[in-house]
């Protein structure tokens, strides 16, 4: 007798899909990944997206942005000022983005937010450094006009990243005040012409 072949249900299919694409990230996700490896994560991915499942939007896979700030958190400021103070500034980090309007963004702004909370993560950290070079003994003035240079750098990076977010969020408002008051006038423009007949 001939085994009837069971077929799959969406909600089996979906399952599936979704540890299959989970199993190959863990395993491609590492800086010793091969070839080989990466390539299994490359036709998962092809395969949830021809099934039309899109697991990294639903997973909480960090933008390149997000990723800079965990290696910020996690390697460069344990150099400068222990292991501790990183932690907080992480959840400081978080605090930035939410308070920034992270989740309800869109895709350009999230960008934008995340760069300036980078760039506020960097500026932090070359404050901490500049003063503890400033307050070292035996610098060269070379050296602390280096370091100034850097923190001057980091100051601007920071600023121009905020700008350019206010400047993102100022053209939004005024399209949707256009949009709104285009919306207004057709509106009305409509009720005139039914009263009218």
């Amino acid at each position: 007798m001939k085994r009837k072949e069971q077929v799959e249900t969406p909600e089996e299919k979906r399952d599936r899909l979704w540890k299959y694409f989970n199993k190959t990230l863990a395993a491609a996700n590492k800086q010793e990944a091969s070839p080989v490896v990466v390539k299994a994560f490359r036709a998962a991915m092809e395969e949830c997206k021809d099934a039309g499942f899109h697991f990294w939007r639903e997973r909480s896979v960090r933008s390149p942005l997000e990723a800079a700030l965990r290696v910020i958190v996690d390697t460069e400021a344990p150099k400068l000022i222990g292991g501790a103070i990183p932690v907080i500034w992480a959840e400081q980090a978080r605090d930035f983005l939410m308070e920034s309007g992270h989740a309800e963004a869109s895709t350009l702004e999230k960008t934008l937010i995340e760069h300036a909370a980078v760039c506020w993560m960097r500026l932090s950290l070359m404050e901490i450094y500049y003063t503890a070079v400033n307050g070292a003994d035996g610098n060269t003035l070379k050296r602390l006009e280096y370091v100034e240079r850097r923190l001057m750098l980091a100051q601007r990076r920071f600023t121009r990243a905020v700008e350019s977010l206010g400047r993102v969020r100022m053209m939004q408002a005024a399209t949707r005040l256009i949009e709104s008051r285009t919306e207004k006038r057709i509106g009305g423009s409509v009720h005139q012409l039914k009263a009218a007949s």
